[in-house]
């Protein structure tokens, strides 16, 4: 296989990821797809790196059987080896040349490959540490304050991003959710998970989401309330602290979407009847 059918499969890939992540829609799918993304980079520029190195074994190989054969046909006495050992010698020259013009024909653009790969794997890891978390390899639940993505109990390696929220804030608990909640911690810790611009941006904004992942369990939603501790409201949308552990354990990630205003009773004015 050709250096140039390898860079359209790997392109080929890269494209089959980013539409698998289009089609989640989910960032924290997208993080696993990134590791994943490192993880197919590496491979294939270590692949790159690695054919370099088997050309030039061959080659140097080759060039040995050349000068093993010459010293044979050196040291050699009786006619018939003299002329045995120069063929041998010549068919290893032969070999050597094809050996050596193919490394030098393929060398310098595998090796370039492999250099724009590392570079590109440098960048995803670089974009990979500016999430404040660290790398997991399996679920943690709501109440251990940590969230992972969808990959719990995968083998997916170095593909789960945890996010410690160890951030506190004022006691939202009082405070009446609506379409502006005032719960920013909860915004955060979702903005962390879904928003990767704005994450790098460092611009949080109360985002209007809702997450769809493959979960163990059921996912809760308008689990905004905080308390100055970090702990969640006694009393939410889900019912209470412990249907909100329900709803969370087991799952690594938290559903966030505002209260939308109820909407009251429709005004009905009645009509006199007229007098027949």
């Amino acid at each position: 296989m050709s250096n140039r059918i390898d860079r359209s499969a790997y392109m080929a890939i890269l494209l089959l990821i980013e539409l698998a992540v289009a089609e989640t829609h989910s960032n924290v799918d997208g993080v696993d797809t990134l590791c994943l993304e490192i993880d197919f980079v590496e491979r294939v520029a270590a692949d790159f790196e690695q054919r370099i190195q088997d050309a030039e074994n061959k080659l140097s190989t080759l060039e040995t059987e050349v000068k093993t054969f010459e010293l044979a046909a050196a040291c050699a006495t009786a006619d018939e080896d003299v002329l045995r050992f120069h063929a041998l010698s010549a068919a290893a020259k032969k070999r050597a040349t094809a050996a050596r013009h193919d490394l030098d024909k393929k060398k310098n653009q595998l090796q370039e490959s492999a250099n724009v790969l590392r570079s590109r794997a440098a960048q995803l890891k670089a974009f990979a540490a500016m999430w404040p978390g660290k790398p997991s390899y399996s679920g943690a639940t709501f109440e251990s304050d940590t969230y992972s993505s969808a990959t719990k109990g995968t083998a997916h390696r170095c593909c789960s991003i945890s996010v410690a929220t160890e951030q506190t804030t004022e006691n939202t608990c009082a405070a009446e959710l609506g379409t502006a909640p005032k719960s920013g911690a909860a915004a955060a810790e979702i903005d962390t998970l879904t928003y990767v611009k704005a994450l790098a941006d460092n611009k949080f904004k109360p985002p209007t989401i809702k997450v769809g992942i493959a979960a163990e369990g059921n996912v809760g939603s308008n689990l905004a309330g905080k308390t100055t501790d970090n702990q969640a409201c006694a009393d939410t949308n889900a019912g209470s602290k412990a249907n909100l552990k329900a709803a969370t354990d087991g799952v690594g990630i938290a559903t966030y979407t505002p209260i939308n205003n109820k909407p009251g009773p429709e005004k009905q004015f009645l009509k006199k009847k007229r007098r027949q």
